[in-house]
């Protein structure tokens, strides 16, 4: 994004949006964000810091002395809305999530200077709605989806209709606009 000089706008998805949030921050052309199913924290907050609110997910399969966490039945808990094979598949990909990333709080919040939206998945499993709803709080608009958590996947046109709308509008109230 640094190398970029036209108008940027990111979309960030699920704990992307934690370094989305703060790595933009300072960067003259990025003109909105799109959140989906994102972590959309506060300056000082982090996930460990909601997880100590509304205890572990029972999804997450912890281990500390090796330091991450795996996701245990990720068809059901990420790609349910999807066909078995297309889950399977996607679930294949899936690696090791770092804890250590899951503890440092935000210094810097994006959102705070820019336009931003949230796509709010009403059937995610991963991240529940109640916390997505919390954090797109943080955001200018949010737009509720009947999906999953991936729902890129699952609804990839209405998902695509939504962001170039997004688009729009960031780019009528940026100084950036071409």
């Amino acid at each position: 994004v640094r190398s970029i000089t036209e108008p940027v706008v990111v979309v960030a998805h699920s704990y992307g949006g934690l370094p989305t949030t703060q790595a933009l921050c300072g960067l003259d052309n990025v003109i909105g964000v799109v959140y989906i199913a994102a972590w959309v924290l506060d300056v000082g907050q982090s996930v460990a810091d909601l997880a100590g609110e509304h205890g572990l997910p029972d999804w997450w399969d912890v281990h500390p002395s090796e330091g991450y966490m795996d996701a245990l039945h990720p068809e059901e808990v990420f790609y349910h809305d999807l066909p078995p094979e297309r889950a399977a598949e996607h679930s294949g990909r899936l690696t090791h999530q770092s804890l250590d990333s899951a503890a440092h709080p935000l210094r810097d919040a994006i959102w705070k200077s820019v336009p931003t939206s949230y796509i709010l998945c009403e059937q995610d499993r991963a991240l529940p709605p109640s916390i997505q709803q919390s954090m797109s709080e943080h955001t200018t608009t949010t737009t509720r989806f009947d999906a999953g958590h991936n729902p890129f996947l699952s609804r990839p046109a209405a998902v695509a209709a939504q962001i170039r709308q997004d688009i729009a509008v960031f780019l009528t109230q940026s100084v950036l606009a071409p």
